[in-house]
């Protein structure tokens, strides 16, 4: 996932559904099996040779209360037998679970014109009052109150 990146699949939006969380964790590249004839890749917590891995245990780290780091977290999947399938179901679900309020903040009020238009004129008149003050402190700085 990368927010430089042109596609909108490759990074995930606060205000993204959960159906569309998990869409794009599930599709999250990572690195290709390990050859040990299973299909599966063992989790583990590398950003130079596994970078696709390594940044689904980023995220997963990013929400853990616990303040754990990715490798911490890499252990954490191994322990509890894992596969890569069974991480980013984890991961798609503790992003939802910490999106959810502001997700639902955002759709409570988006379509409420009359809060949104309250919020920009209260946010202008703070503007104004700014500028205004700013103006005032360069004009004194430069002699032109005299003028």
């Amino acid at each position: 996932m990368s927010k430089s990146h042109p596609s909108a699949l490759s990074r995930i939006y606060i205000t993204d559904s959960p159906s569309d969380i998990r869409a794009k964790i599930q599709a999250a590249i990572v690195e290709p099996p390990d050859g040990n004839g299973d299909g599966s890749l063992e989790i583990t917590y590398d950003p130079v040779l596994r970078p696709g891995l390594s940044n689904l245990l980023i995220m997963w780290s990013a929400f853990d209360d616990g303040s754990r780091e990715p490798s911490e977290m890499a252990e954490l999947a191994v322990e509890d037998a894992w596969t890569i399938e069974d991480l980013k179901k984890h991961v798609a679900e503790v992003i939802i679970k910490e999106l959810e309020p502001v997700r639902v903040k955002y759709e409570r009020i988006r379509g409420d014109f009359e809060f949104l238009r309250q919020i920009a004129e209260r946010n202008k008149r703070v503007a104004q009052a700014t500028a205004c003050k700013t103006m005032a402190e360069v004009r004194a700085v430069l002699g032109l109150n005299s003028i």
